[in-house]
Parts: structure tokens; sequence; C-alpha cells
């Protein structure tokens, strides 16, 4: 399973059971295998769990061992099953941001504290990828509810 963060809002547990969790890994248990996923891998995971994700252009970065993308979170078309009448409202509007692929999940772990750092951005972490939205609605929720779900 992918280590999934999802840093919208405050952890529900006290920090014994990430310790806990964190002692279980050391001591090298295969629950805590280290997954990598590429841009496409979690797109696919992500959008095949309710998110409506799409990748955009490579973006030039000069960190090593990190490929940045742009993303955009596009509201479901109207009349769908969850995308309401026609459309509009809240939420309705596309959301941008970047989706960042790290060689391992210790450099994404940076790249989560760097983004939570930053406040004014949503930041979700599935395995070696964290995602970085420029906003808040309901299609951000909608790919909190799939990062949450590709770690069941």
């Amino acid at each position: 399973m992918p280590r999934i963060k999802n840093l919208s809002r405050p952890p529900l547990r006290p920090r014994r059971a990430a310790l806990l969790l964190a002692a279980l890994c050391a001591l090298g248990l295969a629950a805590c295998a280290e997954t990598k996923l590429s841009a496409d891998e979690f797109l696919d995971e992500a959008n095949g769990n309710g998110a409506t994700v799409e990748l955009g252009d490579q973006l030039p970065t000069e960190e090593e061992g990190k490929s940045l993308y742009e993303v955009t979170l596009r509201p479901l078309a109207p009349g769908t099953a969850s995308g309401g009448g026609n459309g509009e409202g809240p939420g309705s509007h596309p959301l941008s941001g970047t989706l960042a692929v790290y060689e391992d999940t210790e450099l994404a772990d940076g790249g989560t504290q760097d983004c939570q750092a930053a406040l004014e951005f949503l930041c979700y972490q599935a395995a070696n990828v964290v995602v970085m939205l420029e906003g808040n609605g309901i299609e951000a929720a909608r790919l909190a509810a799939a990062v949450e779900k590709m770690g069941d």
C-alpha cells in the first residue's frame, strides 16, 4: 500500500499512532514497503477513485529527484451522478495546482513539509507523489477522498 497523507485537515489521532507506525516500519514490516508511483499511475488511481484530475505540461525544476507537472481538477459534467445540475455554484470551477513526483517517499515527505509551510496550498501526498492545490472546493474534496481510498 502506498503511504497516504491528506494534509487538508488536522490528523484525527495524537502523535502516538504515527510514532507506532514509524516504529513498525523501521522494523521492516512488509506492509510498509515503499511504493513508487509515476504521474500517470497516480492519476489513474485518483481518477479511478472519483477525482477528476488532468495532467498538464511538465514544468521545469532544478530540484534533483523531482519531476513537476501542472494539474487541473475539473468539475464533474453537469447531469452526472455526482455533478449536480448546471455545473454552476461554489466549487464548480476548475482548480489548478502542481503535481510533484519524487524519486522516493523521503524526498516527497520534504516536499509535503514545504507545501504545508506555504499555508496557501492544500497538500496531498500518496507515496512519492505530492499534489499542491491553489484553492478549495468540491474538486479538492473529491481528490482528498480519492487519495484516502488509495490507502485502503
